[in-house]
């Protein structure tokens, strides 16, 4: 919210979006991996459990701020050394909370998910039209011809 709310001095009147994303594998927060030691030991912590994927949003309007926080849950398969390594080299998980992409590469290692799946790849869409609503920015739907 600080960050969202920073940014919007710098242009009043205007809405601003802030979002971050992290993952929580029990009291443990996994955010993007440092190198690519820290990629392969958080999806060996990943392999075969669950966790939760937190987006925070934060919506600052000229008018009003709001802000939510979204929670997914997501079930990892266990994997094998090779398939981290494999993974790993692909240069996917260095940018990504958790060091994955259920919407690259990454999804083979995906069980079973419940909630937003946008929320998984990074910015829960639903709620984030729910919020800018709220705000009272204008929600046009793109495929009415009205």
């Amino acid at each position: 919210r600080a960050k969202a709310e920073d940014v919007a001095k710098n242009y009043p009147g205007c809405w601003v979006i802030g979002a971050d994303t992290l993952v929580a594998l029990h009291q443990e927060i996994l955010g993007k991996p440092v190198d690519v030691a820290d990629a392969h030991k958080m999806l060996r912590r990943l392999s075969g459990k669950e966790h939760r994927v937190i987006t925070g949003i934060c919506v600052v309007g000229p008018e009003k701020t709001l802000d939510i926080a979204v929670t997914s849950n997501v079930h990892f398969k266990s994997l094998s050394q090779e398939e981290i390594v494999r993974y790993v080299e692909t240069g996917e998980p260095m940018d990504k909370a958790g060091a994955y992409a259920i919407q690259g590469k990454g999804n083979f290692m995906v069980r079973e998910y419940s909630g937003s799946h946008s929320n998984i790849v990074g910015l829960p869409i639903d709620e984030l039209k729910t919020l800018l609503s709220k705000t009272g920015f204008p929600i046009t739907d793109p495929t009415s011809h009205s």
